[in-house]
């Protein structure tokens, strides 16, 4: 029992690192691309770590029902694989729906004042 726990918190623990590190590259991209708006940079990070957060916790679902299934050894790998990949896609995915929002907001604000 104490090796399965042992197994979670490492897999919990690799998760976090690997949104963290994506969250922070994205931001630094975004810093640069809006250096001469630093305040539309620090909207854009925070869409970036809100999205990495939820990705993490669909990361970690994903990957505790994979290590559910298929246990210890290369069923723990196949679970970080699988938790990385849905918590980037889910990221991904809510990223696009706030850039879809905005973009609707957009235009109802231009519709009004046209």
């Amino acid at each position: 029992v104490a090796r399965m726990w042992s197994l979670v918190v490492a897999q919990v623990a690799l998760l976090a690192v690997f949104h963290a590190g994506a969250a922070y590259k994205h931001a630094a991209l975004l810093r640069r691309d809006h250096a001469d708006d630093p305040r539309e940079a620090r909207y854009q990070t925070q869409k970036i770590v809100i999205a990495r957060a939820a990705g993490l916790v669909v990361s970690v679902i994903v990957g505790g029902v994979f290590f559910r299934h298929f246990g210890t050894g290369a069923g723990w790998l196949m679970s970080i694989g699988a938790g990385m990949f849905m918590g980037t896609w889910a990221a991904q995915r809510l990223l696009l729906a706030m850039r879809e929002r905005e973009k609707a907001g957009e235009a109802a604000v231009q519709g009004k004042t046209h």
